[in-house]
């Protein structure tokens, strides 16, 4: 589907999920009487990605359509290594900026 441009989003409420962190994927939950998301989401702290806490699900989806969080395969993780969080535009780009200004590995071309 994204060869032709087409974006997806995958759902679902079960706690384990063998998609979730691989592809653009949320986990809603239950909190009480309210619907949230509660994972994948991070923000970037500096040399890691950090798990962000549930966000009303309206909110999340608010986010997401507003592109205020974006799918994104991170370079460095802390909870678990996914493929796929959502996070922040700004976080993306703080840890783009971080891996640029890293050290290169003896041996290795920065491109």
């Amino acid at each position: 589907m994204s060869a032709y441009g087409v974006s997806s989003r995958w759902f679902s409420d079960r706690s384990r999920i063998p998609w979730l962190g691989v592809v653009p994927s949320i986990r809603p939950a239950w909190q009480g009487n309210d619907l949230v998301a509660v994972e994948p989401m991070a923000r970037f702290s500096g040399p890691y990605w950090e798990p962000e806490p549930s966000l009303p699900f309206a909110e999340f989806m608010g986010r997401l359509l507003t592109s205020r969080f974006v799918a994104h395969a991170p370079q460095r993780h802390t909870v678990r290594p996914v493929r796929a969080l959502w996070a922040s535009p700004r976080c993306v780009l703080a840890e783009a900026k971080k891996l640029r200004a890293a050290p290169c590995p003896k041996g290795s071309i920065r491109p």
